[in-house]
């Protein structure tokens, strides 16, 4: 089983069903441009950006129509908010 656990749900998926989903290529991006970003070294545990919501900015582009507030990296990636990256 791969269990996903946000603030919001726990998600169970048992090996088959996640072995069969199509995802998107953009989280798995979020990642490498972490690598890029962190290679320049920069200090990014002190850079943090706020994930408005919908209601907050209509032209937002995150997943979460809530917003994730104020992000550092770490918590942009545990949270895959596309706002940050």
């Amino acid at each position: 089983y791969v269990i996903f656990e946000t603030p919001e749900k726990i998600l169970k998926i048992s090996h088959g069903e996640f072995v069969k989903r199509v995802l998107p290529p953009g989280s798995l991006m979020k990642l490498f441009t972490t690598l890029g970003l962190a290679n320049e070294n920069l200090d990014l545990k002190n850079r943090w950006y706020k994930c408005r919501s919908k209601k907050e900015n209509p032209k937002s582009i995150c997943w979460n129509q809530k917003g994730h507030g104020n992000l550092n990296w770490e918590k942009a990636i545990l949270l895959s908010c596309n706002e940050y990256f």
